[in-house]
């Protein structure tokens, strides 16, 4: 899936004139501790060496695009400009411009995130979570969402749709160890054992996304029939199997206790592989 070049109603349509109040003058002035970071932030990791560079740039041309913020009790809330924020701390600087606009909560959330998609400053799992932020908490559904971002409701249903991976793989997405094609790859198979195993194998082995979706569907077609549901140390032991050698085991048992242990390979690299696993 691609993301759209443009987003639908972007920044200037939630928050009114605030693109060209930018360019003039009157803006306020706030100092930086009367700031708090957005609660509803979907960004969830900032770049260290990213902010170090924007605050050498601030330390040197100041801060060229006010930040949006709302007033709270205590101060004002940061809608919109967040990494400035922390980068004019990084530099030393004792207030920054800002437009203070009244803001809903699904606004709130709305506007830091078409901000940050805009920007791509967003892997594939924060916009998933900041949309389902704006499905539970916004009441909006799947085809508001999209036209707020400006994807189509499809898209917005397949990033929510990410939110079902084990928490393992979300982990390698949100630190971008696997890609948005790779998750949708692996949500083709059904069991999380099996999810991993293939995780493993794309991060390990740097499999391409088109790999890696040929690989899920050899792995996600259907298991063996079993004669009696199977006991669950075995499943336990096929999920411990399918984690050591990065592909899908079946465990097989009859009636009797016998039984047969079948490991799949889908090459002749992978069966090279798995040979000399098995051998040590």
């Amino acid at each position: 899936m691609k993301q759209e070049k443009r987003l639908g109603r972007g920044l200037e349509a939630i928050l009114g004139e605030s693109g060209r109040e930018a360019m003039r003058p009157g803006l306020v002035e706030i100092a930086l501790d009367l700031l708090t970071p957005n609660s509803l932030q979907p960004r969830q990791r900032f770049d260290k060496e990213k902010l170090a560079h924007l605050a050498e740039s601030i330390k040197a041309r100041g801060v060229v695009q006010p930040i949006v913020v709302r007033r709270t009790d205590d101060g004002y809330e940061i809608v919109v400009g967040e990494r400035r924020w922390r980068a004019a701390q990084m530099a030393g600087l004792s207030s920054i411009p800002a437009i203070v606009k009244d803001l809903s909560r699904s606004d709130i959330l709305a506007t830091a995130l078409v901000e940050n998609i805009q920007r791509a400053d967003l892997n594939a799992l924060e916009i998933a979570f900041a949309f389902e932020k704006l499905l539970n908490e916004a009441g909006l559904s799947h085809a508001q969402i999209a036209k707020i971002v400006g994807m189509n409701r499809s898209s917005v249903t397949n990033y929510l749709r990410l939110l079902s991976l084990p928490e393992s793989i979300k982990s390698d997405l949100l630190d971008s160890k696997v890609s948005m094609g790779h998750a949708r790859a692996l949500l083709a198979v059904s069991d999380s054992s099996t999810q991993r195993a293939l995780a493993d194998m794309i991060i390990s082995r740097g499999l391409s996304v088109r790999q890696a979706e040929a690989m899920a569907g050899r792995m996600a077609e259907r298991r063996p029939s079993r004669a009696r549901e199977q006991l669950p140390e075995l499943a336990a032991l096929e999920e411990q199997l399918c984690a050591s050698l990065g592909t899908k085991v079946v465990i097989r048992t009859s009636k009797k206790g016998s039984g047969k242990i079948l490991i799949e390979y889908y090459s002749g690299d992978d069966l090279e592989r798995l040979l000399s696993i098995l051998k040590g």
